[in-house]
């Protein structure tokens, strides 16, 4: 296997996104990761859905765009989701994560879930990277370089201002996902945010297919967030290192309430004396907010 290079990627799935949503990340992430020395990759719809604009955008920033494999437009009619995923659940059975059965069901599945088979297959062709961000898009914004705060050997994992306690929403997706027991083994543990993850690139490609082959194994059951607690939780992700929603890797704003000592500085949105490199969920922040990081980003 080719060894790693010293360029580092940024991949996000932005399949029905309009430019508007995407370029606060476009934007923000090429500033603080300037070519050559980071590529920076965004899958989107491969039906041409997607606005001109959005091109237009990738050009101006240097983003690559790849078609991705989901086909996921909106709701389906009940029938067509009962039909598609028994043949689907048949089909799978017969075959491997990688093989044609595996890209009928992710071109069948949400986003969220296929982003894992094509990040898997994106990471697989393209192993010559040094380290590896894998991010939401419409609500991230960068404020520094994301890399400087990613360990070079091990996962890094952010961690939400919230823990499993039975009533709210990712306790309801774990009881899903796993099952009321499991969810009363993780009462009280942190949950942690599957929309920002790094590391080197062998342990980025490992955690895609990982994700994705537990998907393929249990199709239809469980919020992506769920089946990802789950798995570290159960020590399936290997060596990983935690790092608390406290301002410095990443910044998740589930609410300001949740992040007491939340304020806006000059150098962006920050938490007590640090400055977190990536911004995440900013859309759930007061539109006055919103507007001053916008701005600031500039």
């Amino acid at each position: 296997m080719d060894q790693p290079t010293s360029q580092d990627w940024i991949l996000g799935y932005a399949t029905n996104a309009s430019a508007a949503a995407v370029e606060p990340f476009m934007r923000s992430a090429r500033r603080w990761h300037p070519r050559p020395g980071c590529r920076i990759v965004l899958f989107v719809s491969a039906n041409g859905a997607q606005a001109v604009d959005v091109h237009a955008l990738a050009q101006r920033y240097g983003v690559d765009l790849v078609p991705a494999t989901s086909q996921w437009a909106g709701q389906r009619p009940l029938r067509t989701k009962i039909a598609a995923r028994g043949a689907l659940a048949w089909w799978r059975l017969w075959a491997p994560a990688d093989s044609a059965a595996a890209l009928a069901l992710g071109a069948w599945l949400h986003p969220h879930y296929t982003r894992w088979l094509d990040y898997h297959r994106f990471l697989q062709a393209h192993p010559r990277a040094g380290k590896v961000f894998l991010s939401d898009v419409t609500d991230v914004i960068f404020q520094a370089n994301v890399f400087e705060r990613i360990d070079p050997h091990r996962l890094t994992i952010a961690e939400l201002p919230l823990a499993f306690d039975g009533r709210n929403i990712d306790s309801a997706w774990m009881r899903d996902a796993a099952g009321p027991q499991r969810l009363r083994a993780l009462m009280g543990r942190t949950v942690l945010c599957i929309g920002t993850v790094g590391g080197p690139w062998r342990r980025v490609a490992e955690l895609c297919q990982t994700l994705w082959q537990t998907m393929c194994d249990r199709p239809f059951r469980g919020v992506e967030q769920a089946i990802f607690n789950d798995l570290y939780y159960r020590g399936a992700l290997g060596s990983c290192v935690l790092r608390a929603n406290d301002g410095d890797f990443v910044l998740t704003t589930t609410s300001p309430e949740d992040c007491p000592g939340l304020a806006l500085r000059p150098d962006g949105l920050g938490l007590g004396a640090r400055t977190p490199a990536v911004v995440h969920m900013f859309n759930r922040l007061p539109p006055l907010w919103q507007r001053a990081l916008g701005v600031g980003l500039g």
